[in-house]
């Protein structure tokens, strides 16, 4: 019966993805970035912000996707970065997202120049990333003929690249950034849906006591592929070693996390997003954990 019960509720769940794609202008399951893409790590959603304040320092983290169904989607992120202060500024990124037999792999090199524009520590960031994505799908455990011509037609592999472009202070960070722009302008993928095309945020720091207590709240744009765009709207708050936040999404989910810092080296973050509206009756959300590590320079 436990097995019967787990068929159907993947059966709906199929047929809501499938409902989800067909009426795409008018869904709001669209794919949730990375938590860790809003404070910890703002390098996966924007090449401009590689480097920072930092001359190294080096991110992974993991999240697994619809809690509860077994063999769930997971995905898989590391990244590198160095700055030698505004004008080299490097970053690699890795990531791997695997959902069934749909495996889909990418690196980038990024980098990023910074051009200082104030006499305050203001700086106004131009970054490029470029590498490959390799799209195929993983016939180990497929009952059927792997000869089969649909399997070979979904394996891909292409140049893709992305630009960015941000400004920072000590308060204030305003950013946008194009992803996946190679691929995008190409005729074959315009029938892609759930692929970032835009972002876009701003995010102010309010210091009290010496800096040891700040909130940060933010705001975000952003654009999927074949859904309709969504605002993001939250806060960070970090008081001295520990950092909470909240955001809320319009495709009516919210992302929590909150982190530890240690020895002003490494922080661990544990972050939390729901399902979304039309599909949080079958499934639970997305669960991510995150390490960053830097060495050198000092956080902004």
């Amino acid at each position: 019966m436990k097995r019967l019960y787990n068929c159907r509720k993947i059966v709906v769940i199929i047929a809501l993805l499938l409902a989800g794609i067909t009426v795409a202008n008018k869904s709001a399951a669209q794919q949730d970035p990375f938590g860790a893409s809003y404070f910890l790590n703002q390098y996966l959603a924007n090449p401009a912000m590689v480097g920072g304040d930092n001359k190294i320092k080096a991110g992974v983290g993991y999240r697994r996707q619809w809690a509860g169904i077994s063999n769930s989607p997971y995905s898989l992120y590391a990244t590198g970065e160095y700055s030698s202060g505004d004008k080299i500024n490097l970053g690699i990124s890795l990531y791997n997202d695997r959902a069934g037999m749909l495996n889909t792999s990418m690196a980038m090199a990024t980098y990023a120049y910074y051009l200082p524009v104030t006499s305050t520590g203001g700086r106004v960031h131009l970054g490029i990333s470029a590498g490959a994505v390799n799209r195929r799908i993983d016939t180990k455990n497929f009952n059927g003929d792997p000869g089969d011509v649909l399997l070979t037609d979904g394996n891909d592999f292409q140049f893709d690249g992305g630009i960015g472009v941000a400004y920072t202070d000590k308060r204030i960070t305003v950013q946008a950034s194009f992803p996946n722009m190679v691929t995008y302008f190409k005729k074959e993928n315009e029938d892609l849906v759930n692929r970032p095309t835009f972002f876009a945020a701003a995010s102010y720091k309010f210091a009290f006591n010496d800096g040891d207590f700040t909130v940060e709240p933010k705001a975000a744009f952003r654009g999927m592929q074949g859904f309709d765009n969504i605002i993001d709207a939250g806060a960070n708050i970090t008081l001295k070693q520990v950092n909470v936040f909240g955001i809320y999404h319009t495709s009516k989910n919210i992302t929590a996390g909150a982190g530890l810092k240690i020895a002003d080296k490494l922080v661990i973050n544990a972050i939390y997003t729901s399902a979304g509206a039309a599909i949080r009756e079958y499934i639970d959300g997305n669960f991510e954990i995150g390490l960053s590590f830097s060495l050198g320079g000092k956080e902004k």
